[in-house]
Parts: C-alpha cells; sequence; structure tokens
C-alpha cells in the first residue's frame, strides 16, 4: 500500500509548520489512496510543552464533513524535530489510546512532519487483536 499527495498540499503542510515550532498538527483527509484534505490544529492549550494534543471536537468536527465528502480514512499529523521522522513511544502509546478507545476503527494514519523538509506516514491498523504500525510510501504527484 501506498499513499498519494499532490505537491502543493504537502508544500501546505509543511509550510504549515514553520516558525510554529515542533509537536504542532493537524487532520489529514484520504481519498482512494490519496491524502487530497488538510486542516490545521492549534492542538489543546493546556497540554504540556512539547507534546501535541489534538483538540478532539475540532477533529470530530472536520471528520464529519470530510465524510460527507466521501473521504473514507483519517489521520492526526503531527510535527517531530528536524531530523526525526520516526514515531517515538508517546506516539506509538498515543495511536494505542486511540485504538482502544475506538474498537470500531479499522484504519488510522499517523503522519510526522519534519519541518521544511518532509512528511513520513505512518499506517496504524487492527490485524489479529493487535494494533500494528506501518511505515507507508508516500507518492508526490
Amino acid at each position: 500500500m501506498y499513499l498519494e499527495m499532490e505537491k502543493g498540499l504537502l508544500d501546505e503542510i509543511i509550510q504549515s509548520s514553520l516558525g510554529v515550532g515542533y509537536e504542532t498538527g493537524g487532520f489529514i483527509g484520504i481519498r482512494h489512496n490519496r491524502i487530497c484534505e488538510w486542516v490545521f490544529d492549534e492542538g489543546v492549550k493546556t497540554a504540556q510543552k512539547g507534546i501535541y494534543c489534538p483538540n478532539r471536537d475540532k477533529f470530530y468536527f472536520v471528520i464529519e464533513t470530510w465524510k460527507k465528502k466521501g473521504m473514507t480514512d483519517f489521520g492526526i499529523v503531527h510535527t517531530h524535530l528536524n531530523g526525526n521522522s520516526k514515531l517515538s513511544q508517546g506516539d506509538i502509546q498515543y495511536v494505542n489510546s486511540v485504538f482502544d478507545s475506538n474498537r470500531d476503527l479499522g484504519n488510522m494514519f499517523f503522519p510526522i512532519v519534519i519541518p521544511d523538509k518532509n512528511i513520513c506516514v505512518y499506517r496504524s491498523h487492527r490485524k489479529d487483536g493487535k494494533i500494528l504500525i506501518h511505515l507507508v510510501p508516500l507518492k508526490i504527484i
């Protein structure tokens, strides 16, 4: 499996991370294996510094809007320090907590943005009762 994204959207996501530091984020909407929507999220203001905590109300509102537009998959994007493209232990715990609290969730994406450089996309899904996380190739079109 791989995902596609238009270069303009990639540039928009990367540009939005410039100057706001690491551990900021947003949401992506996916249709037919193509990332086609992006919404920046300021996150929860009471969260600890250095931890991106998505605004759940905003996330659920965006998902409902995107479902009406035919989006089939969704993801939560966040930034890391330059050069660190891997999910941290905290990120992996967060992924597991999302799946634990959403028993019907079958698939979700967790891209990491390296400000001014790149995006690495991780796909999380259930298989045989376990949560699996894989790096997914991203094709820029």
